[in-house]
């Protein structure tokens, strides 16, 4: 089940299934956050909405630049 809600930045961009992972991502951004702190920011509130496609540990897979 997806939501279906339009959620915009202005300087960024995240996508995620749930509008409020979404909202989250975007916020960190405008809050001066990189890439990196979005996802994990994003990554958490997946964790709450979604337990079932998403743990805490995904995000450790990201890779190093």
């Amino acid at each position: 089940m997806l939501s279906e809600q339009p959620t915009l930045g202005t300087r960024g961009m995240i996508a995620c299934a749930h509008y409020l992972a979404t909202q989250a991502g975007v916020h960190i951004l405008t809050q001066g956050g990189n890439a990196i702190d979005a996802a994990i920011a994003a990554n958490a509130v997946m964790t709450v909405v979604y337990p079932s496609t998403c743990s805490a540990m995904e995000v450790a897979a990201l890779p190093r630049v």
